[in-house]
This record gives structure tokens, sequence and C-alpha cells, in this order.
């Protein structure tokens, strides 16, 4: 990523990796890829189409996620792209992460067609737009104010950019979002925590029947889905912030 003068913007992997082990992210990614893209698409694709599809999609991904984690890796150490850990983030653990996986596990359950589920990708479109619609409250001046302080040189006249954690919080217009869509946001996993002891002893209980532990693996995950909310804010205000830094604005 270069700004129009040519300079490029390269992430400070020194400063990250005070924080972040920056070394397990494209473990963690593939992992992520893993747990919520391929092992309930397999499933659903094994179940549904019958035959050895379910296990030829595994083998695929045997292949697809470490080329994944090696992407990630060039991304993060060699080409030190600005937004590597915002991608990281928005493929594991963000709403599309979750309603992707939640999808593919209600689709697993016996007698459910694609077309029983179209609420999930509707509620997963109205909360990437919300997520989109307050990555936009914040002003190019505010985000200007913002992230100047969050670029410096380095000796080759590159820029080194580090963001910090939770960064949505100290802007004025996302630092906090109204009560009613904090709980809405957040009931889901509320619930999880006070049903979820209940949930796995039912599942334990199940032995071989899959269709409940199916639904149960599919309710978590559409419940703990619009929780995760902030990432997707935070991965368009940085892509907006760096855009202008790109155009020269600051």
């Amino acid at each position: 990523m270069k700004t129009k003068n040519g300079k490029k913007i390269l992430l400070d992997i020194e400063k990250v990796a005070k924080i972040r082990p920056i070394k397990t992210i494209p473990i963690f990614t593939s992992f992520g890829i893993f747990l919520f893209l391929y092992l309930p698409l397999a499933a659903f694709v094994g179940l549904k189409l019958g035959g050895d599809c379910g296990w030829t999609l595994f083998y695929i991904a045997m292949f697809v996620i470490p080329v994944a984690g090696i992407f990630m890796h060039f991304s993060l150490i060699k080409h030190r792209h600005p937004m590597a850990i915002n991608i990281f983030s928005y493929t594991c653990v963000s709403p599309t992460s979750f309603y992707a996986s939640s999808f593919f596990m209600f689709a697993c359950i016996s007698g459910v067609s694609l077309w029983d589920l179209w609420f999930i990708p509707v509620l997963w479109l109205v909360v990437e737009l919300n997520a989109y619609r307050l990555s936009r409250r914040n002003t190019d001046e505010m985000l200007i104010t913002y992230f100047r302080r969050q670029f410096r040189l380095d000796e080759s006249g590159n820029y080194l950019f580090y963001l910090e954690n939770g960064f949505v919080g100290r802007l004025k217009e996302t630092k906090k979002v109204p009560n009613w869509l904090y709980w809405l946001e957040n009931s889901g996993g509320l619930l999880i925590m006070i049903i979820g002891p209940l949930l796995f002893i039912t599942s334990a209980a199940l032995r071989d029947n899959f269709d409940p532990r199916f639904a149960i693996a599919g309710g978590i995950a559409f419940l703990m889905a619009p929780g995760f909310r902030p990432v997707s804010t935070e991965f368009y205000t940085l892509r907006r912030a760096l855009k202008l830094k790109q155009q020269g604005a600051f």
C-alpha cells in the first residue's frame, strides 16, 4: 500500500509484536478458517450430497488452509500490509465467519433446505450494514486527527503504521453505541453463558443423534455473531483512514 507521493505504508511489526504473538497469527488464521467455514461446509456437503463429497472437500481444505496461513505470514512479515491484523480478525471472529458457520451447521439438519435459512444472510446483512453505518459516523476530520498519531517515518522514508487495540472506542462517534444496540448485540452471548452448561449436558446425552447437535452448534454461532459487530466496524473504519492517508489527506 502506497501514498500518492510513492511512500509505502507498512505495518510496524516491532510495536505489534509487543502486544500480539505475530508468529502465531497465521496459525490462528488457518484454524479460524477451518473451524468457521471449511468444517461446517464439509459436513454440509457430506450429509446433503452424500458419497465422498464431504471427505473430498475436507482433504482439499487440508491444502487450502496452510495456503491461507502462508498468505497471512507473507502479509505480516514480508509485505507488512497495514490491514493484516484486521484481515485476520475479520476472517476468524467477525459476524461473517459466525453466520457462515451457523448457516452450514443448520443446513446439516435433515429436512432443512437452504431456502429455509433465508433469515441468516438477511440478519448478517443487517449487522454488516449497521457496522458500516457506525463507521461512517466519524467524519474525515476525526479520523485524520486520531490516525495522524498512528504513523511514523522510518529510515527509508516510509510510513510505519501501528494501530491501538479497540481504537473505535477512542473515536468520538463510535465510542458508545446506543444502549438498545449494545444489549441486542450482547444478549446472545449472555444467553449462551446462562444455558451453555445445559446445552453441553444435553448434547452428551444425544449420543449418535446428530441433528440436535448441529442445531446447538448452529444456534451458538448464530447468537454470538452480532456481538462481534465491532470487528467489522474496525475493519471499515481502518479502510477509510488508510484511504485518506493514501490520498494525502494527512
